[in-house]
């Protein structure tokens, strides 16, 4: 199933500029707008703008567009399209990042920009199995990019199921599995008016312009988890010193 998501990127330095800025704020929903205004920060006004773009250009390959569709949250606060139930989609950004994916089925992400891993959150909020699998690796390269997988795959995981916050972060486990099989790399593409994003088919080929979004091949997430009987896919990538993690819910396996 996995190969039925499409992902969006974008780098907020390509909205510095603020008569774009302001350009961009206007062709989106008074709501979103509106919480580009509550930001307090420059950085954060730019996050959300850049999130607010990637839901708007997710929804135009639907022949839709943000500014016009009604959007609502769930019991624990999951975004949703209350007229179009087939449409599932997820946002997420950090330092100057944004990310947002779509699919047909309950679909959530993540997007961490790597700094120094906290040992004390992990003790608090890993399962057993995930520390000792953290705690490992001899170098402090491999330990971060370890702790930054685990956080991304939790968060992709509570943003599927719609429960966010509300499930403890350690009421649920997730088992690693690697190979030498190496790297998928997958090029972006440039958008209009300078925006750094990326549209496709999970899987499909395009051409390279040395800007890579490179998936992680040779491993494999499972989660043991006792919050419903569905099934759950994972992917994991890596855009330069971010790490990003998409969990897509697979029903009963069917």
């Amino acid at each position: 199933m996995l190969e039925r998501i499409k992902i969006y990127t974008m780098q907020t330095s390509d909205l510095e500029d603020p008569t774009a800025f302001e350009m961009l704020c206007h062709e989106l929903s008074a709501e979103r707008q509106a919480k580009i205004e509550r930001a307090k920060l420059w950085k954060d006004q730019k996050l959300s703008l850049a999130a607010g773009i990637l839901l708007d250009q997710g929804l135009r390959a639907y022949g839709l567009k943000e500014a016009e569709v009604r959007t609502g949250t769930g019991v624990h606060g999951k975004p949703y399209l209350p007229d179009y139930p087939g449409i599932h989609f997820s946002l997420s950004h950090s330092e100057d990042m944004a990310m947002a994916v779509f699919a047909e089925t309950e679909i959530g992400c993540d997007i961490e920009y790597k700094k120094r891993p906290n040992d004390k959150l992990a003790r608090r909020f890993f399962c057993p199995e995930e520390y000792e699998w953290l705690t490992r690796p001899q170098s402090q390269a491999e330990k971060k990019d370890r702790f930054y997988r685990l956080w991304t795959l939790k968060e992709s995981f509570l943003k599927a199921t719609g429960l966010g916050l509300y499930l403890p972060l350690d009421s649920f486990c997730f088992h690693i599995e690697e190979d030498q099989a190496g790297r998928t790399q997958i090029p972006f593409e440039k958008g209009h008016g300078g925006r750094t994003q990326i549209s496709f088919e999970e899987g499909e080929e395009t051409e390279d312009q040395n800007q890579f979004l490179i998936r992680r091949a040779g491993t494999t997430a499972n989660v043991r988890q006792q919050v419903n009987s569905f099934q759950y896919e994972f992917a994991e990538y890596q855009f330069g010193e971010y790490c990003a993690a998409i969990c897509l819910c697979d029903s009963y396996g069917e």
